[in-house]
């Protein structure tokens, strides 16, 4: 910030949790269908609370808000109004995706595997005891699903768009032991003995929902130019 704003740069920063996943979904097809479905008004609580407090930072500092919690509505009003949505479609467009693709992504009703890629395989991990969601390790989510294919290591390498992981749970939910709290989605290879207990134990479920932290917030803190 500071280095920004002395070469007359107006900078801030949002400070959010990193220790997690964003949202419910992992992966690049699994990511593109949340995000859709968060410009058509269902996306999770935590997304849309960066995308409102991201977006309402730049509308204030372009002096088209007079104030974040006004930015914040104006960003909020045009996801969950459809704006946001027609404007992605048209960047789709702008872009060179045909307009038919287009159009079914951004329709209120679609299957969206018919223009994305789904994986061959999807596997649900079960709780391990009951109590309450108190930590999902994103750290080794990703490097787990970096080795099932859904990452590269240098540029130019395959990428498999059909892998990731959606997460069935989120802090402070209370669970059972046998239920479900990921889905994997994979090909080839197929995950490890190792790498399904590593999942597993990304998973922390304890017995009191105040240790769950910051789970009730994605953005810790917003840093404003001075």
């Amino acid at each position: 910030m500071d280095a920004g704003n002395s070469l007359g740069i107006q900078t801030a920063t949002v400070l959010s949790h990193m220790n997690g996943t964003i949202g419910r979904s992992v992966g690049n097809s699994l990511e593109v269908i949340e995000s859709l479905e968060t410009l058509k008004g269902n996306g999770p609580d935590d997304l849309m609370e960066l995308v409102t407090t991201l977006g309402g930072v730049l509308l204030l500092m372009t002096d088209l808000a007079l104030g974040l919690s006004e930015g914040k509505k104006q960003i909020y009003d045009a996801v969950i109004g459809g704006a946001a949505l027609s404007k992605f479609e048209a960047m789709m467009k702008a872009q060179g995706v045909a307009n038919e693709t287009s159009r079914t992504l951004c329709s209120a009703h679609t299957d969206y595997y018919s223009i994305l890629r789904k994986s061959e395989h999807q596997l649900e991990l079960e709780a391990p005891a009951d109590g309450v969601v108190l930590d999902v390790n994103g750290l080794v989510l990703a490097q787990v699903l970096h080795k099932l294919g859904a990452g590269r290591t240098k540029a130019g390498e395959a990428v498999n768009y059909s892998v990731g992981a959606e997460l069935l749970v989120s802090l402070g939910q209370r669970v059972q032991k046998g239920s479900s709290w990921l889905r994997l989605h994979y090909e080839d290879p197929a995950p490890s003995p190792d790498q399904i207990n590593l999942l597993q134990k990304a998973l922390t479920v304890g017995k009191d929902k105040r240790e769950a932290g910051d789970g009730d917030t994605l953005v810790a803190e917003v840093l404003l130019p001075r």
